[in-house]
């Protein structure tokens, strides 16, 4: 069984997510340390354990770009999306 992603490797892909979603600016290294509260070398690891892991493909790293390949890990656990009713 593949393990679950830590709490920060998950609060990363969201921001990627949601930049990539929301936002037509470019997310650079420096955004995402602010947004995370991160140093780079930290922030470098994590995005390559979610690339390693397929959640991201990183295409550049100097200007930093990147494509989500997967928005969140459930799919993969199997866990069923519930959808609720306002």
């Amino acid at each position: 069984m593949e393990r679950r992603l830590d709490d920060i490797e998950r609060k990363v892909l969201r921001i990627l997510v949601n930049q990539s979603k929301l936002s037509s600016q470019v997310l650079s290294i420096d955004k995402l340390c602010r947004y995370t509260g991160k140093r780079e070398g930290r922030l470098q690891h994590i995005l390559t354990v979610l690339e390693q892991e397929e959640f991201i493909q990183v295409t550049s790293w100097l200007p930093f770009r990147y494509r989500v390949l997967r928005e969140w890990e459930a799919p993969r656990y199997g866990w069923e999306i519930i959808k609720g009713h306002n």
